[in-house]
């Protein structure tokens, strides 16, 4: 699959994520829906997805590079240097 195709699937379902959880935040406080939603999730002590998903990803960094559970080919597999890409023209 093309990585800028699978790019763009990937942040579809991340913007509706996103948009789905701005929307559940004045429900769960019975707010006004024009709130702003930094507040909110402040209040709820909630992580906005972007920031879950960059927590996630350092959480991912720091087992692999310190090799807590996971072997080192695992790491390998799923990280890819830019010289083991090969570019088209």
């Amino acid at each position: 699959m093309d990585p800028l195709f699978g790019d763009i699937l990937y942040n579809k379902h991340i913007d509706r994520l996103i948009k789905l959880q701005k929307k559940l935040s004045p429900i769960v406080l019975f707010t006004d829906f024009n709130s702003h939603t930094t507040d909110l999730f402040k209040y709820l002590e909630w992580l906005s997805i972007e920031n879950i998903i960059k927590l996630e990803t350092i959480k991912y960094i720091y087992k692999n590079i310190n090799d807590f559970g996971c072997t080192q080919k695992f790491f390998e597999r799923d990280i890819r240097r830019n010289t083991d890409l090969t570019l088209k023209y």
